[in-house]
């Protein structure tokens, strides 16, 4: 939205303070921002008022809450790399976020897995294609818990399950024709009826 890029990128805090004083609900608007954290607007805007000194602490605490549901249940990682978050949390709230995640994402992720194959729709897109964004943030997470073993296990381990219901999907979308068994190495087509050779019956000389 071209408002927010205004508002995060080409006013003072003067500026700001006015803005926030006319619209005093606007900071908690832009706190209902959503997934992904990558192409969402709101934080941002939500960063540059952090360094004006224009959050209140309730409204901190809200934006708190609402990167620590989408980091699970998208799960969305644009936190743990994106410059606006190391703004918006301090070093504290990131080392809580990270243990929140690594405690929830794995028991939750049958539930999430269940959602995104629930919005796949076959006219929008391939399966590989609609899984992406999800295997983009296992990956960011994969890389955050490097040195944590077990956090990796665990993001392994669902990058397996994605895959295995991306083939799940992929088969269920194979024309019920192409389904026939036949054995290896044999093909499906029919055998070409047998035709007689008319020189079959002529003696050699």
């Amino acid at each position: 939205m071209i408002w927010h890029e205004f508002l995060a990128s080409r006013c003072s805090n003067e500026f700001l303070s006015l803005y926030t004083q006319a619209q005093p609900d606007a900071v908690i608007r832009m706190t209902w921002f959503t997934s992904f954290l990558n192409v969402a607007d709101e934080p941002r805007v939500l960063a540059r008022l952090q360094q004006a000194d224009l959050i209140e602490p309730a409204h901190h605490q809200l934006i708190v809450e609402r990167v620590t549901k989408l980091a699970v249940e998208s799960p969305d990682a644009g936190w743990t790399w994106l410059p606006e978050w190391k703004v918006l949390l301090s070093d504290i709230e990131r080392e809580q976020l990270l243990s929140h995640v690594k405690l929830q994402l794995p028991s939750r992720f049958g539930k999430i897995l269940q959602d995104w194959r629930s919005n796949y729709n076959p006219d929008e897109a391939d399966p590989q294609t609609h899984f992406e964004e999800l295997e983009i943030e296992l990956n960011k997470y994969q890389d955050v818990f490097a040195d944590d073993a077990d956090a990796v296990s665990a993001i392994e381990h669902a990058l397996e399950k994605m895959n295995e219901v991306i083939l799940t999907i992929d088969d269920e979308l194979v024309p019920q024709g192409l389904h026939a068994s036949a054995p290896h190495g044999h093909s499906t087509l029919p055998d070409a009826p047998y035709e007689r050779n008319i020189f079959d019956d002529v003696d050699d000389d």
